[in-house]
């Protein structure tokens, strides 16, 4: 599946659109729930690295983590900006 669109940044496959339906959000959000749970750490620093829109390290921040999220596609950290990330 060709995911090019013309106001996509060269090398980067998703945009910030791509993460708005709420089957999304919720995918990354159970993945990330998960995760924590598997891992068995209840506290500490993060560092998300390609956290795109941010919801990731929102359910990180919501659980209590001390979270720091890191992306290359500059409009990937705007809307994780917008949000309050």
């Amino acid at each position: 599946m060709d995911k090019t669109k013309p106001e996509q940044q060269p090398g980067f496959r998703f945009q910030p659109g791509d993460y708005e339906s709420p089957g999304m959000q919720r995918m990354q959000e159970s993945l990330t729930e998960r995760a924590i749970e598997l891992l068995g750490i209840i506290e500490g620093r993060v560092v998300d690295i390609g956290c795109g829109t941010g919801y990731s390290t929102h359910v990180l921040e919501d659980v209590g983590f001390d979270v720091v999220g890191i992306d290359p596609n500059e409009e990937m950290v705007e809307k994780a900006k917008s949000l309050g990330l």
